[in-house]
């Protein structure tokens, strides 16, 4: 929030601005005991439905959200150490989820990658 805050003004004044937060499944839908990890999620997803409903008809700015689902990583490691990571996809694949929300002219989405 603070961040995304603090660059408003250059936002505001670009010729296309897209922001994409990225969440989780636990975002979108709460889980037992994922706790301040499902909260905080939820709170950025709400953000960026108001600010996509705030800013869309007067402003370059678009925002929007991709859960990019589980993909090989050091964080998916420590948190699940009996899984293969080679069950898991590349974090290079879920790359044109990204690339579509930054180039095509939506906001308010709330995207899956996998």
């Amino acid at each position: 929030y603070m961040l995304t805050r603090a660059c408003m003004d250059l936002l505001v004044n670009a010729d296309d601005a897209p922001v994409i937060f990225s969440t989780s499944d636990v975002a979108r839908q709460g889980r037992a005991y994922w706790g301040i990890y499902g909260i905080t999620g939820h709170a950025l997803e709400g953000l960026s439905q108001i600010w996509a409903d705030e800013l869309e008809t007067n402003t370059p700015v678009r925002f929007n959200t991709i859960d990019p689902g589980p993909v090989r990583s050091a964080l998916r490691a420590r948190i699940y150490p009996g899984e293969r990571a080679a069950d898991q996809p590349a974090a290079e694949s879920i790359v044109p989820a990204y690339l579509y929300l930054l180039t095509e002219k939506i906001t308010g989405i709330a995207l899956r990658a996998q």
